[in-house]
């Protein structure tokens, strides 16, 4: 396999493994001991990625990307939000679904990937978990936000 090829399979497994971090800080952000932060979600993913697979992660773009999003989690949430039906909600949405935008959303926003390859990518890995109508609205929210800015 080329270097190419194993940066870009990296790079779309630090996505999947960014994901999986924000929604992992989503479930456990409330806990009563509440000891769990961003950081351990970024740590755990990562361990949990090494001992399953051979595979490499772009560990730097994953932890700047999760990170990214937790701190603009609010300007993200805006934009998702600004770009919903008038009667969807995003705290309505599924959970996954919502950390496949938020980290997709601040790939678009804050990375210079070029959008078709942030849309390609994160529609994608919604095919991973959702049917066609989630693949759908994913792919139109970031069309919107991509278009907006």
């Amino acid at each position: 396999m080329s270097e190419k090829n194993k940066k870009i399979i990296s790079k779309t497994l630090s996505r999947l493994a960014a994901i999986q971090a924000i929604y992992a800080y989503e479930i456990n952000k409330n806990e009563e001991e509440n000891r769990f932060d961003i950081h351990t979600s970024i740590l755990d993913v990562i361990t949990l990625h090494e001992e399953e697979t051979e595979e490499k992660l772009s560990k730097d773009f994953l932890s700047k990307l999760v990170i990214l999003t937790y701190d603009n989690l609010d300007k993200i949430d805006e934009l998702i939000s600004i770009n919903l039906n008038k009667h969807d909600n995003i705290e309505k949405l599924n959970l996954l679904l919502r950390c496949i935008l938020r980290c997709a959303v601040c790939e678009l926003k804050f990375y210079e990937t070029p959008f078709k390859v942030v849309i390609d990518e994160y529609v994608a890995l919604t095919k991973d978990f959702f049917s066609d109508s989630e693949i759908n609205f994913v792919n139109a929210i970031l069309d919107k936000i991509q278009k907006d800015t």
